[in-house]
């Protein structure tokens, strides 16, 4: 999502410095993949968020979506190198975050 489609959507200004956090954590958090799965945008989850909790809302999740980042990379890495073992173990531990987030958000028809 880009700065100007969050903004469009929350109806007010943000810094780009702020946008940053915001975005880093939109890719990489898996609770916006699970969104998908509860039949909700993750965009408006994002705007959610924002609307309820400001910015210290992502900087909580922040974390998380830095180790799924460098996780991502880490299992890309070995895959490169032929490191297959490596890359499973590591896709392993991704799929234990992921899958610790899944359920948390109860969904409806989203707009």
């Amino acid at each position: 999502m880009m700065r100007e489609e969050f903004i469009e959507l929350l109806g007010a200004q943000i810094s780009e410095k702020d946008y940053r956090i915001i975005e880093n954590v939109y890719t990489w958090h898996p609770i916006f993949d699970n969104a998908w799965y509860a039949n909700m945008n993750p965009k408006s989850l994002a705007v959610f968020f924002y609307k309820i909790g400001g910015l210290q809302i992502f900087l909580d999740l922040k974390p998380v979506a830095d180790e799924m980042e460098n996780l991502v990379n880490k299992r890309d890495r070995y895959r490169i190198k032929g490191h297959e073992n490596d890359a499973k173990r590591v896709g392993n531990r991704i799929d234990d975050i992921v899958l610790s987030y899944e359920g948390l958000i109860e969904g409806g028809e989203d707009e």
